[in-house]
């Protein structure tokens, strides 16, 4: 009966989980992500007539701010057009390797309401982070940054997910 529960709870679990795919793999949404360059996996948002694309970059050690012993992640969306009146939104789930797969570090909602006047906003781009403080001393993992990318202009609603990994991240915590 303990096995049974046990198997049941994992099952559900697993459910619950998020399915993305790794590194140059499809993604399950309504447009591709595929790996571009050494630095971001990049995806357009829906099929949209502003030139919008979304783009998730590689996680790294900080080397501003907070500063070193963090893990920064960013993701963007950007346009080369003005959409009108718009909403944009990201969710980045940040995960680190471990020896029984990836452990979810940091989950971080983003908005900018009106697009304008936020510090990671302008009328062509929105840019949202996310962060991680290392374990203290020398650390080496991989990390994955997967973002929902969203944007509503009037009654539509366009949809991005991407997904990149870092391998072998050294982060040195000395606090």
């Amino acid at each position: 009966m303990k096995y049974i529960l046990v198997a049941t709870m994992i099952l559900l679990a697993l459910m619950a989980t998020p399915v993305l795919a790794d590194d140059g793999d499809k993604t399950p949404d309504r447009s591709s992500a595929t790996m571009t360059g050494h630095s971001l996996a990049r995806a357009q948002v829906g099929s949209n007539p502003w030139g919008c694309m979304a783009k998730s970059h590689y996680p790294h050690e900080s080397t501003d701010t907070p500063g070193q012993g963090w893990i920064n992640a960013k993701s963007d969306i950007e346009c080369t057009v003005a959409p009108g009146a718009h909403n944009w939104e990201m969710i980045q789930i940040l995960r680190r390797s471990s020896y029984y797969g990836w452990v979810q570090i940091a989950v971080t909602y983003s908005q900018c309401p009106s697009g304008i006047g936020d510090p990671d906003c302008s009328a062509t781009m929105m840019r949202a982070y996310t962060h991680w403080q290392c374990f203290s001393g020398t650390t080496t993992y991989d990390y994955k940054l997967s973002t929902l990318h969203e944007m509503q202009v009037g009654d539509d609603t366009y949809t991005a997910y991407t997904t990149v990994t870092a391998r072998d991240v050294t982060c040195t915590n000395n606090g």
